[in-house]
């Protein structure tokens, strides 16, 4: 795998690499959970103009629709493909890992995760990371991370090449409904919290672009699996609609 480099050995693109736990990137075709709002997704939500700054990326960028993970719909899985693009689960090289090795210093490499995904075979890097608690922790919200330690890292480190950004709160906005018409907080539904990251995508566009990276920047959203929607108690209790 080679990157495209000057002869000086620098990186001639930067690379912010921002992966969203459990983002659906599309929905089965007719399914809906509110009029004619389907199942919070990427594709579906885009069409309907309701996340404009994802409808920026995908407007200007390339758009890869169908899911690569073979059924493994877990985390496990999915970040090891993000991070080493393979599906073998006994690969031990991230690709973060791979160019900080390749480059040394002509490359400067960060990452901001949680526990265990800043582990040796995943997104590990020997250089900056961040290795906040997971899950059981809990989680540290999306925007405070973005707010404490990534954007004041772009704003000090003016001659950063990588940095990989692990988004999880999505993951544990699962509980019904998918929608509902009023929402008191972003976590209240996986539709609020789609608009919620939308902003938040936003804020890193106009970052990139107030500290003048965004022109040599690529940026990529990825998800490692799709959204866990659908909840077998409210099932048996009678429920017949996909926003139980």
């Amino acid at each position: 795998m080679e990157l495209p480099s000057s002869m000086s050995g620098k990186l001639l693109r930067r690379l912010f690499y921002i992966v969203v736990d459990q983002l659906a990137g599309h929905w089965a075709e007719g399914v809906r959970v509110w009029g004619d709002l389907p199942p919070a997704n990427v594709r579906g939500y885009h069409e309907l103009g309701l996340t404009p700054n994802i409808s920026r990326l995908i407007e200007g960028g390339l758009w890869v629709e169908r899911p690569w993970n073979r059924g493994g719909c877990d985390t496990r899985h999915g970040m090891k493909y993000l991070s080493t693009g393979t599906y073998d689960m006994s690969a031990s090289v991230g690709f973060f890992e791979y160019v900080k090795e390749k480059y040394k210093e002509n490359v400067r490499v960060a990452v901001f995760t949680t526990t265990p995904w800043a582990m040796r075979g995943y997104f590990y890097v020997p250089d900056y990371v961040v290795s906040l608690p997971p899950c059981y922790g809990p989680y540290y919200d999306d925007w405070m991370v973005w707010a404490l330690f990534v954007r004041p890292y772009l704003e000090r480190e003016e001659n950063w090449d990588m940095i990989h950004f692990y988004m999880p709160i999505n993951d544990i906005v699962s509980h019904c409904p998918s929608y509902q018409e009023h929402n008191p907080h972003p976590k209240s539904s996986k539709h609020a919290y789609l608009l919620h990251l939308d902003k938040l995508i936003g804020e890193i566009v106009r970052t990139l672009e107030a500290l003048g990276h965004w022109s040599e920047t690529v940026l990529v959203l990825a998800s490692d699996h799709g959204y866990h929607l659908g909840c077998d108690v409210a099932r048996r209790m009678g429920a017949r609609s996909a926003n139980w």
